[in-house]
């Protein structure tokens, strides 16, 4: 693992927290398209950027994780990893993994990933 150091990580944290409680507040008053559809768009950008300002990856490669991240938290929402596991009455792990797999949120999760490359590319 490559980190940066501490005056190049600095500027970037209030910029990704501010977006992070943005998107969090503006989302969590939302339901239908915005929370899920949008919420799932943002959350892999504010990933992507969240790995960006601590280690010194090139974009390519923080966005295919960040995307092979998201896709494989999905997949697991298709098996009933939550019963498995005991855990499906768990509100945070239900909210963190998720209880419904959909096809919509892998096509979020890839604009996403596909925003943040060509946000980093101007």
């Amino acid at each position: 693992m490559i980190t940066k150091n501490r005056h190049e990580i600095q500027p970037k944290i209030l910029p990704t927290l501010s977006l992070s409680s943005f998107a969090r507040n503006v989302i969590a008053q939302t339901s239908g398209f915005t929370r899920h559809t949008l919420g799932d768009f943002l959350v892999v950008i504010l990933l992507f950027y969240l790995v960006k300002a601590f280690f010194n990856f090139s974009n390519k490669t923080i966005g295919i994780s960040v995307l092979i991240f998201a896709y494989v938290v999905e997949f697991l929402q298709f098996v009933p990893l939550l019963e498995f596991l005991g855990l499906q009455k768990n509100r945070l792990a239900a909210m963190l993994l998720g209880t419904t797999f959909s096809m919509g949120d892998l096509v979020a999760y890839s604009l996403g990933v596909g925003t943040a490359l060509l946000l980093e590319k101007n």
